[in-house]
């Protein structure tokens, strides 16, 4: 996509922003604090999607063009937030796949239990929370 991540402390971060901005380029920064790979996934899906849905990289070239060469900290109003989390979402855990994984792991059974979405959030390598949330949103379990 031409980004890099780069792992940072808290208060680079916080005034720096998640986004450094450099001509077609771009690097995501994340807490260097964040142990979990899971979670690291996380934060850089929900990053791209604000990067493609708001600041329109890959989308709209002539908009990502007319941005500054800067650090972005994202403020996103709510609509935004819940549309870069959707986009993060659909990214680590596409529909047909995730289906597909949860058949296996589950089987012909009734009953999802802990282990089994920790299978799947281990597969997928993303927190079991959203994992969790994915299957509610998908209607695979009530």
């Amino acid at each position: 996509m031409g980004g890099t991540l780069e792992p940072a402390n808290t208060k680079t971060v916080i005034q720096m922003g998640k986004v450094k901005k450099e001509g077609n380029k771009f690097a995501i920064r994340y807490m260097d604090k964040i142990e979990f790979q899971k979670d690291i996934n996380w934060v850089v899906a929900v990053t791209i999607g604000h990067l493609v849905l708001h600041l329109r990289w890959g989308t709209n070239p002539k908009h990502w063009h007319s941005l500054p060469d800067a650090n972005f900290i994202m403020r996103p109003d709510d609509s935004q937030a819940e549309q870069a989390y959707l986009f993060a979402m659909e990214l680590l855990l596409p529909k047909a796949h995730l289906e597909e994984k949860f058949e296996e792991v589950t089987g012909d059974r009734e009953e999802l239990g802990f282990a089994d979405l920790d299978v799947i959030s281990d597969y997928f390598v993303v927190p079991t929370l959203y994992v969790y949330k994915r299957l509610m949103a998908l209607g695979l379990i009530e």
